[in-house]
């Protein structure tokens, strides 16, 4: 376990980007390992927070006018008008 280092506050997007914009993935990955718990604790919420915007815009591009799944929701909503939609199991 590593010793235990001042708790920075919060990792900010713009912080992470400008330290690791010069490193390569093997780099990161080290760099990582050297965080303490909590560092490593934040940099993790950090990422899934990164990940869960990527996915909510992949799902707005997703139903957007021209996206791929844009015809499904205007079918799914025209059987629900015409109440051809049943239960759901």
């Amino acid at each position: 376990m590593h010793a235990s280092k001042p708790d920075a506050g919060p990792l900010r997007f713009a912080q992470v980007r400008d330290t690791v914009a010069w490193m390569s993935l093997p780099g990161i990955k080290s760099a990582a390992g050297a965080l303490s718990e909590t560092e490593l604790t934040k940099l993790a919420a950090f990422i899934r927070q990164r990940e869960e915007l990527a996915w909510d815009r992949q799902i707005d591009a997703d139903f957007a006018g021209s996206g791929r799944l844009r015809k499904v929701m205007d079918e799914v909503r025209a059987d629900v008008r015409a109440v051809r939609a049943g239960e759901l199991p």
